[in-house]
């Protein structure tokens, strides 16, 4: 979804000419989120050089995973232009048109307010569903039909109901028959309490199970560095794609050893605009390593850095519930949380710093050697501070801030 919007925002801006820096979060950044800058010329100083107003334009979309509903993915959005700010929560229904009209409503490119804004329209639905009894709002997201109850009275309850019902009506007629309503007072209650020890019994002996969303293929990420080396090889530049098909090719025959290697695309905000690189980023458990291969005129740089990750998924409350026969599913999703890592952690960190510096220094020897490149270069490993990385103080720090975060968003996302 956010690969999909952003490509569609990029797309509208280039085909209209309009400049604006175009941002998205990196993989393991969780909730996905695209962000939108933009400088406008006001209309009063537009073609008029010596008056340089601008007014300011900000886009700010997140997409948020809702399992176990029927929409599985709901949009936040807020956009703010010339001071006037507008935001959606929540909307199970936005697509690439919905993000390229907030993108374009945030540079100035379009007068009218994006479509899927209409607060008046939505409040008046709204108000209209709440007086009909299991009527949709405008913007319902339910939890889907095959992960909860058909009916909310199970057969316990029933039960528990029904022998009331019977003990109430063995009252009435006997009561109605014999004068001495004491005994029969005395037997509804026995019948009654009966009924609620059965049924307290019959809910203690159901079985709890619970099933849990599977995990995203690329788990959050809170990088602290390690470890590092790089060099810079002259005369290579033209080959740094080549190196980069031979390393994948060394570092993906690791993948039996539950070692992953992907290649991702990372960006940086810099004074000129936004720098958008690939790079190698290879796996294991907790541990990671970056490689960087970048053209640096006609040299190549060549370097790569080890992390430890401080983040880990963890299960949520229960989303929903089903009754199936004597068995209760409880189904959960998953969030990102602070892990705190161990020294079997900074073995993990170790071995695949070595694993890759290994790697890296037989194909950039070999390419040396092929393009007969005389030059020293220092293979030795930058060794970073252990103590740092295992430093659990860094946990109550990173503990507040996601503490205020969600005050934060909440304030943000405060139209409906």
């Amino acid at each position: 979804m956010r690969d999909r919007c952003y490509g569609a925002i990029v797309e509208a801006l280039n085909r209209l000419q309009i400049r604006a820096l175009v941002t998205k979060s990196e993989n393991g950044q969780y909730p996905p989120h695209i962000r939108l800058e933009a400088w406008r010329p006001t209309a009063e100083s537009f073609g008029n050089r010596d008056d340089d107003a601008r007014v300011r334009g900000e886009l700010h979309l997140q997409f948020i995973a809702m399992p176990y509903h029927e929409h599985t993915i709901v949009t936040n959005a807020w956009a703010k232009l010339a001071g006037e700010e507008i935001s959606i929560t929540e909307r199970p229904v936005f697509g690439q048109d919905d993000a390229v009209e907030w993108a374009l409503y945030a540079v100035g490119s379009r007068s009218a307010k994006p479509g899927s804004y209409r607060p008046f329209r939505d409040a008046i639905k709204a108000v209209l569903v709440s007086m009909v009894p299991f009527a949709r709002g405008p913007h319902s997201n339910r939890i889907a039909k095959p992960y909860k109850d058909a009916f909310s009275i199970s057969a316990p309850m029933l039960f528990g109901v029904g022998g009331l019902i019977v003990g109430s009506l063995a009252f009435s007629t006997f009561s109605a028959a014999y004068s001495d309503g004491e005994v029969f007072t005395a037997l509804l209650l026995f019948l009654a309490a009966a009924a609620l020890i059965i049924t307290a019994v019959l809910f203690a002996r159901r079985k709890h199970a619970v099933s849990v969303i599977d995990r995203p293929t690329i788990p959050p990420r809170y990088l602290i560095r390690v470890d590092g080396w790089h060099a810079v090889i002259p005369d290579l530049g033209a080959t740094g794609e080549d190196l980069r098909h031979k390393l994948m090719a060394r570092l993906e025959a690791l993948r039996s050893a539950a070692i992953v290697t992907e290649v991702e695309r990372y960006g940086y905000r810099t004074p000129n605009g936004f720098d958008e690189r690939d790079r190698i980023v290879v796996s294991k458990e907790q541990s990671t390593a970056h490689i960087h291969l970048y053209q640096f005129g006609g040299d190549l740089f060549v370097g790569w850095d080890s992390y430890v990750n401080w983040a880990c998924w963890k299960e949520t409350g229960p989303i929903s519930s089903r009754r199936e026969g004597s068995k209760v599913v409880e189904y959960r999703g998953l969030t990102s949380d602070i892990y705190l890592p161990n020294q079997f952690d900074l073995i993990d960190v170790d071995s695949l710093t070595e694993v890759v510096h290994r790697h890296v220094t037989i194909v950039v020897k070999a390419a040396m050697e092929e393009h007969k490149i005389d030059q020293e270069i220092d293979f030795i490993i930058v060794r970073g501070d252990r103590d740092s990385a295992l430093d659990k103080d860094r946990y109550d720090r990173q503990s507040k801030r996601d503490r205020n975060r969600p005050q934060a968003e909440k304030r943000r996302w405060r139209v409906s």
